[in-house]
């Protein structure tokens, strides 16, 4: 009978990569503040001297979209920000849940990722499961 075991593929970050890393996620870091900053410039300047009450609304819903898109911004600067710390701590690149490696592919793909693939998989799954009653 053949053997059917899974081939764990062990892609370790060397400090050259964690380098990388760190340097895309400060970008990515000062790319969002400089958004959040633009933002608020933007409202106070556009202000709502609508005489038409469908553009004054129109103007109004367009910011309350993008204060949702910068409340998810500011999420996103929050993982940064612990990447970064886990980074300089040496914790980086670790699964929160198992505290097996992430993996090299998984932390280029998403540099923030906390979990790896397998905790993840599962994570979505009871997730969908509780959700919808059924796990698709």
């Amino acid at each position: 009978m053949a053997s059917t075991t899974k081939t764990v593929e062990h892609n370790r970050l060397t400090q050259a990569d964690l380098a990388e890393v760190q340097k895309i996620l400060l970008s990515k870091r000062q790319s969002l503040i400089e958004n959040s900053v633009s933002l608020i410039q933007n409202a106070e300047h556009n202000g709502s001297n609508h005489s038409d009450l469908i553009d004054k609304a129109s103007v109004e819903e367009e910011f309350r979209m993008k204060l949702r898109a910068q409340a998810l911004e500011q999420n996103l600067i929050r993982d940064i920000d612990t990447a970064l710390r886990n980074i300089k701590n040496g914790e980086f690149g670790y699964c929160e849940l198992c505290g097996n490696e992430i993996g090299k592919k998984r932390i280029q793909a998403y540099p923030t990722a906390t979990h790896c693939i397998e905790c993840k998989t599962t994570f979505e799954a009871k997730n969908r499961f509780q959700t919808h009653g059924v796990l698709v």
